[in-house]
């Protein structure tokens, strides 16, 4: 099962459960059961209305913004609009965990939606950009808010992902980004990089004595984020957001 079949699954059920109409309905038709066919049929009619509530609550989510609002920034600043046709719009679930994110004037409405994190979301590394069926996808965590975004341009899902931050944050500079090559005696590791000066890709000294892979980005105890992988050697990514360490370590190479 998808990670999509299990999130509409897990939604459905939720939905369910908190649906007054059928709750209500629920109700009623036991407070008239009469006979043991009665009670079959209306319990049957009860779970259909509970299954349409859910699908009205959660099929609009999947085809935009689940669980989220995305309109324009409405920070003290106002609106703040980028070079190259781009903008900076606020997220929030349901009105809380307000984050703001990059997006470009002609971003189609169904090209990012939100969902709030689970354990397994905060304990996998996220900001891997991949391509899907017919289009490029990905992820990144921001704080307790799984932010996904789903459209054709792999640059275009990268910027946007990478640009994700609390509101309020300052933005980080993510619009140009290159090929970086950090080697030392034992070899080289590449990774794509933005233009921000505060995003730094280091091999640390010595042999790796940890679990093989990439971890999710971490607090660094300087008001930025790292990210670290670790094989044949320790590959950390500094940067000054959640999203942007996670996003740049999902390319790192090599190590």
């Amino acid at each position: 099962m998808t990670d999509l079949e299990t999130r509409l699954r897990d939604g459905l059920t939720r939905a369910a459960y908190d649906a007054p109409t059928a709750a209500g309905l629920a109700a009623r038709v036991r407070a008239r059961r009469r006979t043991r066919r009665t009670t079959t049929t209306a319990w049957s009619a009860g779970v259909l209305v509970a299954a349409v509530v859910a699908l009205i609550a959660v099929v609009p989510g999947l085809l935009g913004s689940t669980g989220g609002e995305v309109g324009v920034s409405d920070s003290p600043s106002g609106e703040r609009t980028l070079e190259g046709g781009w903008r900076t719009v606020t997220l929030s679930e349901g009105g809380r965990n307000r984050l703001e994110i990059d997006l470009p004037e002609d971003w189609p409405e169904n090209g990012l939606f939100t969902y709030p994190a689970d354990r397994r979301d905060r304990e996998r590394a996220q900001g891997r950009v991949r391509a899907g069926i017919d289009s490029v996808v990905g992820q990144v965590l921001v704080g307790d808010t799984m932010i996904s975004v789903d459209v054709r341009s792999a640059a275009t899902v990268r910027r946007v992902l990478a640009s994700a931050r609390p509101g309020g944050t300052p933005a980080a500079e993510v619009t140009g980004w290159e090929t970086e090559t950090v080697s030392d005696e034992y070899g080289e590791v590449t990774a794509q990089v933005p233009d921000d000066p505060r995003v730094e890709v280091r091999l640390l000294d010595g042999f790796p004595d940890c679990e093989p892979g990439r971890s999710p980005a971490e607090p660094d105890g300087e008001g930025g984020w790292s990210a670290t992988l670790c094989r044949d050697r320790v590959v950390v990514v500094d940067a000054p957001t959640q999203a942007l360490a996670d996003v740049v370590a999902a390319t790192v190479r090599g190590y």
